[in-house]
């Protein structure tokens, strides 16, 4: 994420020194013409005007960047944060492998410990960093204490893992029986794993154009704002005339 905050941090820090030295002189040579200007230019005046009386405003924008990386974690570890994501298109299968691949990676290491399976099961509910997930293992803990076989208590509640929900259900139901729980389990977590490395490979490919179609807006608009005026600087001469 450093990439895209530093292009938006720029982004941000040009339309600001701006404000400060381009849009005041272009407030006073459109406002002596007393014509109509765009919405566009209208509001970057307006913008610049509340800057320039209240300059200690031009600091809230690297304040709010700043402390929005600084406190990611506690950001990310809202729960209705966490299911926004789940929503997104690309971002919710990065973070169902990543929460899943700790998980199972935790059981896995846990059961070969000789943990024992109710204690493993909480202990990789509170290890989980997904809301998801750890009502998943916590309520699997719950179906086990009642009676249940590993294999039935997470295909009631497979509905937790997504799309492969289904597919995990098999695994374990073969581990059942064959005997090879951690093994399966192990796999379970390196497919996953593999599974995110590719993507992080190629997730600045993915970052990058959604930060250059932001950059670009913000340039956009902002060329908008200031050179719309001058094609009716004739019109509003000649009408001053």
């Amino acid at each position: 994420m450093i990439y895209p905050a530093v292009v938006i941090c720029l982004g941000i820090g040009v339309v600001i020194t701006m404000s400060f030295t381009l849009v005041p002189a272009m407030t006073k040579l459109y406002t002596s013409l007393d014509s109509e200007l765009p919405t566009a230019t209208k509001f970057m005046m307006n913008f610049s005007n509340i800057l320039l009386k209240q300059p200690w405003l031009a600091a809230l924008p690297v304040i709010g960047m700043f402390l929005f990386f600084k406190n990611w974690g506690k950001i990310s570890a809202i729960p209705a944060v966490q299911s926004f994501f789940l929503k997104l298109p690309v971002v919710s299968g990065l973070v169902r492998k990543s929460a899943a691949a700790v998980s199972f990676r935790t059981l896995s290491l846990l059961i070969e410990a000789n943990v024992r399976l109710s204690t493993a099961l909480e202990i990789t509910a509170e290890t989980s960093w997904h809301h998801h997930y750890k009502t998943f293992f916590e309520k699997v803990k719950m179906h086990i204490l009642s009676g249940m076989t590993m294999p039935d208590a997470f295909l009631v509640e497979s509905h937790c893992l997504g799309d492969d929900g289904r597919m995990i259900c098999g695994l374990m139901e073969t581990a059942a029986e064959t005997g090879s729980g951690t093994e399966l389990l192990n796999e379970i977590a390196e497919d996953y794993e593999d599974e995110l490395d590719t993507a992080a490979n190629q997730i600045d490919k993915l970052i990058e154009p959604i930060t250059i179609i932001i950059l670009g807006t913000m340039v956009g608009l902002l060329i908008y704002a200031i050179y719309a005026p001058v094609f009716s600087l004739g019109d509003a001469l000649l009408k001053k005339k």
